[in-house]
């Protein structure tokens, strides 16, 4: 199972969901290896950077975290990546013992190039031993090297690694027939098993056997060994008596002429829910994973799908499942630190919890640096400023708190920035180009689902600008594409937030039917489908809470 550990934000990440993902990793990342915890802690984010977000990465020099599509238990997360493999030709007397040492119920046979062609099992080998069928080895090729390893034997003649490669071509027999008999009952190219009878030895020969092996370890003639030579016959000399050579031989067939070729098999990016449903039709333990080039890359077992959660992860700056990340229920959650109302994330440890009334989430991650005594470089710093001041809007939201403003700057300070003020009106400005945006970008680029009283779906997106009477003159195409995005996902209402960082409020844009739910939340009738409020910055202190008390009161 994998040591890493992603620390993710919201969909549709802000300046503080992504400054704090990846400075709460560093920092992670330090204690782990300073407490001497195997964990290894790796930014994510769930959407698209905003022009904002770009510019303050930019400014101090970090990429952006990865993109996480989703966290769903997949093939990948809990395959055993080292297989042990055999090839086509392998003799079953070799995957018999490789079998035993490696305690495997079965093999995957592969070509050089690791591409998989099929599959053995312990019982298809034990067929294979315990078959009564007479063998055939015009079907079923037999080369003398595989032999000779199989019956443990030594090729007496004659000798070479090419003749090593030859394949016998006729039947196996055991030589308890009189000499006499052997002259009309052999054909060209059998193999005889025998003991140390001579003269039989010689009449085999004479009848055109293939191949003798001497079993029992008997010594075996120079004039017999001469007229094997002569004859182009292979002597074989086995310790094995004959029931056991008999065995053998079937023994020394490749692994190619027992091997499953109809092999269910599964890629790394297969999701685990899927592989349970279709492991249940099939008896095997073990199935082959393979890549897109059906190359062997891995091993799937029964009991890899009873692990525990394959993915570790932090969550910064939400709490609630429907802003998280696909597949977040798979998942084992280790740390939650935030800055919004408690929502639905549930977990079956207890975990470490970190939620305070403040303005920014990157407020407490820097906290956390100076609890734990780890240094932060200057960039860190940096980057945690200017969410903290993206987050807070220069201080005029009112979820600004003391504990920000004594945050911001001591950051200040650490990353050498002499003029709040100023960097922050260069902060907000690189995030309020609204005409760089389609209306369809404006109302998702950060965009957060709440369900309210019983069942009641509002969607409330927020855009910043500096200035409002430019973008109303785009309100229309921006309500249309609203009234589109709600159809289509279900919400009751959906408000789109545009912040005027100047005028000190916001006007809200409403699709939905609900008009009268804005109206009581806020107090002010919604004209045209719009209404301006005065003061109000903040989604989540100043609208989503009264737009819940509003629901519950309308339901009730």
């Amino acid at each position: 199972m994998s040591n890493q550990v992603w620390v993710i934000g919201h969909k549709n990440p802000d300046t503080d969901s992504i400054a704090s993902a990846i400075a709460y990793s560093h920092l992670k990342n330090a204690v782990w290896r300073r407490d001497g915890v195997e964990l290894y802690a790796k930014p994510g984010r769930l959407g698209p950077i905003n022009s904002e977000t770009e510019f303050v990465l930019d400014r101090f020099g970090f990429d952006p975290p990865d993109f996480v599509p989703d966290l769903w238990g997949r093939v990948g997360d809990v395959m055993q990546r080292s297989v042990p493999h055999v090839h086509p030709n392998t003799p079953l007397i070799d995957i018999g013992k490789f079998i035993r040492e490696k305690e495997l119920r079965a093999v995957p046979v592969v070509e050089e190039d690791m591409r998989l062609v099929g599959i053995v099992t312990v019982g298809d080998v034990a067929k294979k031993y315990f078959a009564e069928d007479h063998l055939r080895l015009s079907e079923t090729p037999l080369k003398i090297k595989n032999l000779v390893t199989a019956v443990e034997g030594r090729l007496l003649t004659p000798t070479g690694d090419k003749v090593l490669q030859q394949i016998l071509p006729g039947r196996v027999l055991i030589g308890a027939m009189s000499p006499e008999s052997m002259a009309t009952y052999f054909s060209q190219g059998d193999i005889l098993l025998i003991g140390d009878r001579e003269n039989a030895q010689e009449a085999a020969i004479e009848a055109g056997c293939a191949c003798l092996i001497i079993t029992g370890g008997f010594p075996v003639s120079q004039k017999v060994l001469a007229k094997a030579k002569e004859r182009g016959v292979f002597i074989i000399s086995s310790p094995l008596d004959t029931y056991m050579v008999a065995r053998r031989i079937t023994m020394s067939l490749p692994v190619s002429t027992t091997m499953n070729r109809e092999v269910l098999t599964f890629k790394p990016t297969d999701l685990l829910d899927e592989v349970r449903e279709r492991m249940v039709k099939y008896k095997h333990r073990n199935y082959p994973v393979v890549d897109e080039n059906n190359r062997l890359v891995g091993l799937i077992n029964r009991g890899s799908l009873l692990a525990g959660p394959a993915k570790k992860v932090i969550l910064v700056d939400h709490n609630e499942e429907s802003q998280s990340v696909e597949g977040l229920s798979q998942t084992e959650i280790l740390e939650v630190i935030d800055h919004h109302r408690l929502g639905d994330v549930q977990t079956v440890n207890p975990i470490y919890f970190r939620n305070e009334p403040v303005g920014s989430t990157a407020t407490l991650v820097a906290e956390a640096f100076r609890e734990e005594k780890v240094l932060m470089s200057p960039e860190i710093a940096g980057l945690l400023l200017g969410a903290v001041l993206s987050d807070t809007l220069l201080f005029k939201s009112p979820t600004t708190t003391e504990k920000d403003k004594r945050v911001a700057e001591r950051l200040a300070g650490i990353s050498g920035i002499t003029d709040i003020e100023a960097f922050g009106r260069e902060l907000l400005e690189a995030g309020t180009d609204l005409e760089s945006l389609t209306p369809a970008e404006m109302i998702t680029e950060d965009l957060k689902q709440y369900t309210f009283g019983e069942g009641f779906q509002v969607g409330v997106a927020q855009v910043e600008t500096v200035n409002l009477d430019r973008f109303l003159e785009r309100s229309g195409q921006v309500l249309e594409e609203m009234e589109a995005y709600r159809k289509n996902n279900g919400l009751d209402l959906f408000l789109l937030m545009v912040t005027d960082l100047f005028k000190h409020g916001s006007e809200l844009l409403v699709s939905g039917p609900a008009v009268h739910v804005v109206e009581k939340a806020f107090g002010y009738p919604v004209q045209n489908k719009r209404v301006f409020l005065p003061g109000v910055l903040s989604r989540k202190k100043q609208v989503v809470p009264p737009l819940g008390r509003a629901v519950q009161e309308v339901q009730l």
